[in-house]
């Protein structure tokens, strides 16, 4: 039986088919408790069925659109925080022993890390504190909708892989080589099949089946992950694209309309030939100090404009609804009254720096050589102050750089869009990896440390050997 009391109307009761033939149950709710009324409505909606209305809907007059937009840009510049307040980040916490890494690695371990100013931890912390089992789940997935990898797992081929990208080394049969040089792999015990010896073929096959979109969304949990330990603070995107060469000739071949590669395109930069390849457009999270990190990209062909690349990577950014953003600095190729707009009504000021000499625009030089839209200044800023903001943008360039510097990882093995978006996606997931094993080891000045978890623990002497671990 179903007993529903009310305060202001009569009762209601009413008997169920159950109760004749399993004995009477009676679930009272009494309606004017807000718990009891809400799981009623929602367990019962046919009996309590209430009356839908619909929404209205706002007629938007077209002809008006100019208006809004004027509307939109007054509420944002008066609305805008000063650059003291945008630039200001809170350290980041150090974790102790028991937050994340008690019972994964030793505590002793532990303790040399932080009394060892030099020790910058191992690549075996990456997998000791941080949850890959996306890929075992991956590998399951892929494997009943037909993909076929043996008896290799793909969670091996992926610590294979970024072993490789930390290794500098840039095409399969490279990390091959140095594993069957060394006669074991440095990794062997993080690997789920230890007896498995790396060949080129085998990675390049699985790595084939994996999805992009996938990996994709490995990265984005990471992101997010990063965002809610409030590593990034949501407030200020840094934008900027660097172009990756694909293994295809700069020739179409035999007189063909297309490429080698038909996803790739050919890019020239600033006059400079590049050769035919990706451009990949990358959105950075500014979080203070000089340190910037990857939150969001897309790759396109080569050959496609800044102006465009910029606006469709940040529409799609900004419709995943991670965090929400105050500005976004951009250099000079991305500039256009229709960029500058469209991110305005996104609810993100754009700073982006105008190209010189434009006639039809009101722009001024604020710096020498440094040309900006003064319609996009806002409110009681002074010069000064905008080109605070501004100056966080070659902190991007430092982030990208690390691709060419350290993971040489301006060059494809491989050909297609999908392989440039595995290509980049994985340097991406090392670098927030990194992030976030330096802040749950309680080390933040290790989490833009390049040279940081590139040694292997059962490689390293004087992390093993018994007498030393006294001795300190």
């Amino acid at each position: 039986m179903l007993v529903f009391n009310f305060k202001l109307k009569k009762d209601l009761k009413q008997m169920q088919l159950t109760d004749y033939i399993f004995g009477t149950t009676i679930e009272v709710y009494r309606m004017w408790v807000p718990h009891d009324y809400y799981l009623a409505r929602k367990k019962y909606k046919k009996i309590l069925h209430g009356r839908e209305y619909k929404k209205k809907v706002k007629l938007v007059n077209y002809e008006d659109y100019h208006k809004i937009d004027e509307y939109i840009l007054k509420v944002q510049l008066k609305t805008l925080p000063k650059p003291r307040y945008l630039l200001r980040f809170l350290s980041v916490n150090k974790c102790t022993y028991e937050d994340f890494a008690k019972g994964k690695i030793p505590k002793r371990e532990w303790d040399m890390l932080h009394g060892r100013p030099n020790a910058t931890g191992h690549f075996n912390h990456i997998f000791e504190l941080n949850d890959l089992s996306f890929f075992d789940k991956l590998h399951q997935d892929l494997e009943s909708r037909g993909a076929k990898f043996g008896k290799i797992f793909l969670k091996d081929i992926i610590i294979i892989e970024l072993a490789r990208r930390l290794m500098g080394l840039n095409s399969y049969a490279a990390i091959e080589r140095v594993f069957s040089f060394s006669g074991i792999s440095p990794v062997i015990e993080l690997m789920n099949n230890p007896a498995y010896k790396v060949r080129a073929v085998d990675i390049s096959k699985v790595m084939r089946q994996i999805p992009p979109e996938k990996l994709m969304e490995y990265f984005l949990s990471l992101v997010k992950e990063v965002i809610a330990l409030k590593i990034i603070v949501p407030r200020i995107l840094v934008a900027d694209g660097q172009f990756i060469r694909t293994n295809s000739n700069n020739n179409r071949p035999n007189g063909s309309p297309y490429y080698t590669d038909r996803d790739a395109g050919y890019c020239r930069h600033n006059g400079v030939k590049k050769g035919v390849g990706y451009k990949i457009w990358g959105l950075y999270g500014y979080c203070g100090t000089d340190r910037v990190i990857p939150v969001y990209f897309k790759v396109y062909p080569g050959n496609r404009s800044d102006k465009i690349v910029s606006k469709e990577t940040l529409d799609e950014f900004v419709k995943l609804g991670i965090g929400e953003w105050k500005i976004i600095v951009m250099d000079a190729g991305a500039y256009s009254k229709g960029n500058l707009e469209f991110i305005k009504s996104l609810g993100i000021f754009p700073i982006i720096r105008a190209r010189k000499g434009l006639k039809t625009h009101p722009t001024r030089e604020l710096k020498k050589g440094y040309w900006f839209n003064t319609k996009y200044i806002p409110d009681g800023w002074t010069d000064d102050e905008f080109l605070a903001i501004y100056k966080i943008r070659p902190m991007v360039e430092k982030a990208l750089a690390r691709h060419s510097m350290l993971y040489n990882g301006l060059r494809m093995n491989t050909r297609g869009k999908a392989n440039a978006i595995r290509h980049r996606v994985l340097y991406y997931i090392i670098d927030l990896l990194r992030v976030l094993t330096g802040y749950k080891l309680g080390r933040p000045d290790l989490m833009d440390k390049l040279t940081a978890f590139s040694s292997v623990r059962k490689l390293d002497l004087s992390w093993t050997d018994p007498e030393k671990y006294e001795n300190y």
